[in-house]
């Protein structure tokens, strides 16, 4: 909250997206807002905030990467921290199983997927076991072993055949209640596969360590 020197409220500050600057709205324009959203029903609010998100689209070679820092977390416990490379943005603190975290991504054309989550989880806190949705099919696996919270790894979840394109919204979830919290979540990301074997859970290891 912003004040004058009588003490009365007359703004709101508010970060902006990179985190880097902030910007002063005035109290009118606040009051005015939450009004309006009092006045709306709970579909339509969702249905703006949503717009607001961030649609990841797929790189030249297809790989579709989603970052934490473009998350949309759906819960009351997941908290936004810097625990990445070069302070990269993450989200932790993931003690409720019933929080989510959110991506919005656009899937250009139908096909195999391989799903693979970048996250970190000491071996003592690893194993909870996630899903992880896009559209209407999902994925099952658990988190892995890392080190430490901030060394973080990339590994393969699953392969999903999607069918339709078009914007999609892709959740990771929690399946069980952690031993103390499911993990640092660096982001996702979803790799085409060209070739039908490509992909195999037991031909394809699992791989860590690339930051």
């Amino acid at each position: 909250p912003v004040v004058d020197l009588d003490g009365r409220l007359v703004g709101w500050i508010a970060a902006k997206r990179s985190r880097t600057s902030m910007v002063v709205l005035p109290w009118s324009r606040v009051e005015d807002a939450v009004s309006r959203i009092s006045r709306t029903d709970g579909e339509t609010v969702r249905a703006r905030l949503d717009a607001y998100r961030v649609v990841g689209t797929p790189d030249r070679r297809g790989l579709l990467r989603l970052d934490a820092e473009d998350a949309y977390p759906d819960g009351t416990e997941l908290r936004r921290e810097r625990l990445g490379p070069e302070g990269r943005t993450t989200w932790g603190n993931w003690t409720n199983v019933d929080d989510s975290l959110v991506w919005s991504a656009r899937i250009d054309s139908p096909g195999r997927w391989l799903v693979q989550l970048r996250s970190a989880c000491p071996t003592a806190h690893a194993g909870t076991p996630i899903r992880i949705t896009v559209g209407d099919r999902h994925v099952d696996g658990r988190i892995e072993a890392t080190t430490a919270w901030d060394d973080f790894g990339r590994f393969d979840v699953g392969v999903l055949e999607l069918t339709t394109t078009g914007v999609a919204s892709i959740r990771l979830e929690s399946r069980a209640r952690p031993r103390r919290t499911v993990a640092n979540i660096l982001g996702i990301e979803l790799r085409p596969l060209r070739d039908r074997s490509e992909g195999d859970p037991e031909r394809r290891p699992r791989r860590r360590g690339e930051r």
